[in-house]
């Protein structure tokens, strides 16, 4: 593929890419596992080393957690009309779980 079909299939690939292939709430669901498995990254880096752990590594996880609830509060996201996708569903499982950490 060289030359003018070489070119036009990256423009169309290009184009894609740059069109989006995704939705919203599925990277919003994206987003909200980051979070999660940071913050519970650092609760297992406690649990592995507790004696080591400082009050700052405990403010840090529990931090961690308060912002995923600040970012995807409960009552926002458990709406009817949103849990209706599941993608949204997740989001709010992912809410409810950081707010029982």
């Amino acid at each position: 593929m060289t030359g003018r079909s070489g070119r036009r299939v990256a423009a169309l690939l290009a184009a894609a890419l740059l069109a989006g292939c995704g939705s919203r709430t599925l990277y919003e669901r994206y987003q909200a596992e980051r979070a999660f498995w940071h913050a519970q990254r650092l609760v297992k880096q406690l649990q592995l080393h507790p004696r080591g752990a400082a009050p700052a590594d405990v403010a840090a996880a529990e931090r961690a957690f308060r912002r995923l609830l600040e970012r995807w509060p409960a009552a926002a996201v458990r709406s009817p009309a949103r849990l209706r996708d599941p993608y949204a569903y997740d989001v709010a499982l992912l809410s409810g779980r950081a707010a029982v950490a």
